[in-house]
């Protein structure tokens, strides 16, 4: 019989493996970040950072309105939300769960083509109305456009924070009369603080760095994405645009440096056993009410593309979006191209977070939030440095594919830290855990992946898998400077449409994009379905690991 291995022990090849593997990630980040991080090393690049932070000034102040604005409406829209579906019990609340996440599955310019739709020169609204300013381009409609498109993540970080909340405290305050108010004021708010604030400060940030939105609604309202992309693609100025990343990396370093390092844990199905009640007042009615207009809200991109992607501009009928959609060789190139470094993304980025899980599968507190803003926020910098490298005449013919590399690259980096911290809780929740499973099994922590540990993280992998895959096919901050490429996007193809006016072709190739992702996304939670019936029980079961 094999000698127990303490769980508290972690062997030191582990620790040695553990570290080269983040050194490796490490080296790549610090390759691809030096470009931005070197800008106060030169003279020039100083120059430039005192021309964004003083003679530029209104570049911040406007970038850093934006920003807080859309995490306070998204953070109170989140909070919102999470609270009725996690309180309440009424018809179709997981209709209304599913309206809300729609989001993730459009393209983040979706909102904005919205608007523009109905709210723009020519829009549908403003011309039924007969309101001809309507304040859809400059600060009212990029904020609106903010809120829209990050809304989603408030609502998921908050829901996490409310399934750690101590159910029976709450439950025992309302036994002893407490009124709603003073178990909201007294119980819920001071224990939901990390959630919230974490919500709030993943919405600044990722707002801050948001280059989509501003691109389509911008008008002349000043940010610093957009004041990036112009230095470096349009200008040629590089120390201009490396300024102007090493400001929105500030911005995402104090963000993610005041995050509470308390525990999100995710959603998990201890939320499907939590007691929820009816609606019985006024108050309840009232939540669940604005909680469906919200949610209307949120959908609205989702049906706006869809009707205005059949309809000509004199509001006949046409099917020559789409037809023009599949007729195109630069679409289907782009199609092409997305489609590839998505997927060279999801099996990088899963295969990382395996590999992380087999090497040093125990986890310590961590917040999904502060992951989220560490990994995802810092695109559009790296992006810049990947511009940087691409440039070098050392690429030649190839630079075609390096492009390709670089972008799954940017997208790998985005996505894998949220994927490991998303499976490490996961794996923390099984009943054992894995180190006590491993050490009453006799084998190491390791051995019991395949048979204990796949099956119970089989759950959360296809909805991993299906954001994973959507950012990585309809983002635009890793593929927007690199227009001069011959390597087309569907990210870039959107917002080239949406700029040019083309709003019905770009509002087909959102459809088009968001029925593609549910159809793969649908696929991978069929193939996934298996492995969820899987359970590992009996002495059969005990011997195989053991072997």
């Amino acid at each position: 019989m094999r000698r127990i291995i303490p769980a508290s022990r972690v062997p030191a090849r582990h620790l040695a493996r553990g570290g080269v593997l983040w050194g490796l990630a490490d080296a790549v980040i610090a390759v691809l970040l030096w470009p931005v991080l070197s800008v106060p090393l030169t003279a020039e690049g100083r120059a430039a950072l005192v021309g964004v932070v003083v003679n530029q000034h209104r570049l911040v102040t406007g970038t850093l309105t934006l920003a807080l604005v859309t995490g306070l409406a998204g953070t109170i829209g989140g909070a919102l939300l999470a609270g009725v579906h996690h309180r309440f019990r009424f018809r179709g609340r997981r209709l209304l769960q599913l309206m809300v996440l729609s989001q993730l599955l459009m393209p983040p310019v979706a909102p904005a083509i919205a608007l523009l739709q109905l709210w723009g020169h020519n829009g549908l609204a403003a011309r039924l109305l007969g309101w001809h300013s309507v304040p859809v381009y400059g600060f009212a409609g990029l904020a609106a456009a903010e809120v829209m498109t990050l809304l989603p993540l408030a609502h998921l970080v908050i829901l996490g924070g409310l399934s750690n909340l101590d159910r029976a405290l709450v439950e025992q305050a309302r036994d002893m009369g407490a009124s709603e108010t003073h178990v909201l004021t007294r119980i819920v708010l001071p224990r939901m603080r990390g959630a919230l604030a974490g919500a709030f400060l993943l919405l600044v940030a990722r707002a801050a760095v948001d280059i989509t939105n501003p691109l389509a609604l911008g008008g002349s309202y000043p940010v610093l994405s957009t004041r990036l992309r112009d230095a470096a693609v349009g200008e040629g100025d590089m120390p201009g645009a490396g300024a102007c990343g090493l400001v929105l990396l500030a911005i995402c370093a104090v963000a993610a440096l005041a995050v509470p390092g308390r525990d999100h844990l995710p959603v998990q199905e201890r939320l499907r056993h939590h007691r929820r009640v009816r609606p019985s007042g006024v108050g309840d009615w009232a939540l669940v009410t604005a909680a469906w207009v919200v949610a209307s809200v949120e959908v609205l991109p989702l049906v706006v593309c869809a009707v205005a992607s059949v309809l000509t501009t004199t509001a006949g009928l046409t099917g020559g979006h789409y037809i023009e959609l599949f007729t195109s060789d630069t679409t289907r190139l782009a199609v092409s191209d997305s489609l590839l470094v998505s997927a060279v993304t999801v099996v990088a980025a899963t295969s990382i977070a395996l590999a992380v899980l087999v090497i040093s599968p125990r986890a310590g507190p961590a917040s999904i939030s502060r992951v989220l803003l560490a990994s995802t926020t810092p695109i559009l910098p790296l992006a810049l440095g990947a511009l940087h490298w691409w440039r070098r005449p050392l690429w030649g013919a190839a630079s075609g594919w390096v492009v390709l590399g670089l972008v799954a690259t940017i997208t790998t980096i985005g996505s894998a830290p949220m994927m490991i911290t998303l499976l490490r809780q996961r794996l923390a929740s099984m009943t054992p855990g894995a180190a006590e499973s491993a050490a009453g099994l006799a084998v190491r922590p390791r051995q019991i992946i395949g048979p204990l540990a796949v099956p119970h993280l089989s759950v959360v992998m296809p909805m991993m898998l299906i954001v994973t895959l959507a950012e990585a096919v309809t983002s635009l901050a890793p593929v927007v400077l690199f227009n001069g490429a011959d390597t087309p996007f569907l990210a870039t193809r959107l917002i080239t449409d949406v700029e040019s006016g083309q709003l019905g072709r770009a509002s087909a190739l959102a459809v088009t994009s968001a029925a593609l992702l549910g159809t793969l996304g649908g696929c991978a939670a069929v193939l996934a379905a298996p492995l969820r019936r899987v359970t590992v029980t009996g002495v059969g079961a005990l011997d195989e690991v053991r072997a």
